[in-house]
């Protein structure tokens, strides 16, 4: 990348009642090291929030931030369609206000990967935060095999990588992503983005090295939601993008099925229960 043409970086995190993430996260992005990219935006799109994110992320001296309040509730999809339409940078980077950064290379790694890729729409890689709850445990298993399975298929360029905690947008790909008018049929916007990208023609790239935390649900009524939302998405997806969902969704069961061995073996009473669970939904 040639140094005299850094990439411009705009971040855009949707942020719904973050108090107790907000600063923190927002602290990390400004301890970014920038190398051949500038951020040239920071901008916390607060979705009618009834805590104090607004006022707490406001205190931070850093003249890159930028804090909008939204006074009419506007959903996730809502609060993207606004980030992305507020950005013109080479690179969107659409964050979840719940994770937590460590690594002052964050941004880079993305950035690396988008200049070495030239993909349209690229995905970090959020990891679990280790925890002494069962729930919590038994969630992560769950996660660690399928994790090890999508690092398997295509060296991790595949859908089963893909995460809306962090997205980055190239300006080509946002240029021309379009929502549906009715919001119903955007379904989960994570995957939406993902299944417009691909039918596009653009590429996506996973970028390992980009490292994010996040903490697992606690009960298995948020972890239950969460699954039944996801997987009732698939055929809302099909309905609009077609074969391409099934073709993209597919996944090796010999291999998820060695991966969830091996968490079984760390963790049996976790995986059996997390497993009985899932299969009674």
């Amino acid at each position: 990348m040639n140094s005299n043409y850094p990439v411009r970086v705009f971040i855009g995190i949707a942020a719904y009642n973050a108090e107790h993430n907000i600063q923190r996260l927002l602290t990390s992005l400004c301890a970014q090291v920038e190398q051949d990219f500038v951020i040239d935006t920071i901008l916390v799109y607060s979705d009618c929030s009834s805590d104090t994110t607004v006022s707490l992320a406001k205190r931070l001296p850093d003249s890159r931030i930028c804090v909008v309040a939204g006074e009419e509730r506007k959903g996730f999809i809502g609060a993207v369609q606004y980030l992305l339409n507020e950005s013109s940078a080479d690179l969107t980077v659409l964050l979840n206000d719940d994770i937590l950064i460590s690594d002052n290379k964050f941004i880079s790694y993305l950035v690396g990967g988008y200049a070495s890729s030239k993909a349209g729409l690229l995905c970090g890689n959020p990891q679990p935060v280790r925890t002494s709850s069962f729930i919590s445990r038994a969630i992560n298993s769950s996660f660690n095999a399928y994790y090890n399975m999508a690092l398997k298929i295509k060296n991790g360029q595949s859908m089963h990588t893909y995460d809306g905690k962090v997205m980055a947008l190239s300006r080509d790909f946002k240029d021309t992503l379009n929502f549906p008018h009715d919001v119903r049929l955007t379904g989960n916007v994570d995957s939406y983005i993902y299944f417009y990208c691909v039918s596009q023609g653009f590429s996506y790239y996973f970028v390992k090295e980009a490292v994010s935390h996040y903490v697992s649900p606690a009960t298995m009524k948020d972890y239950l939601r969460w699954f039944i939302r996801n997987n009732a998405n698939e055929p809302l997806m099909a309905e609009q993008f077609g074969r391409l969902v099934d073709k993209e969704s597919k996944k090796p069961r010999m291999i998820f099925t060695y991966f969830l061995f091996l968490e079984f073996l760390k963790n049996p009473l976790g995986c059996t229960f997390i497993f009985f669970k899932v299969q009674r939904t």
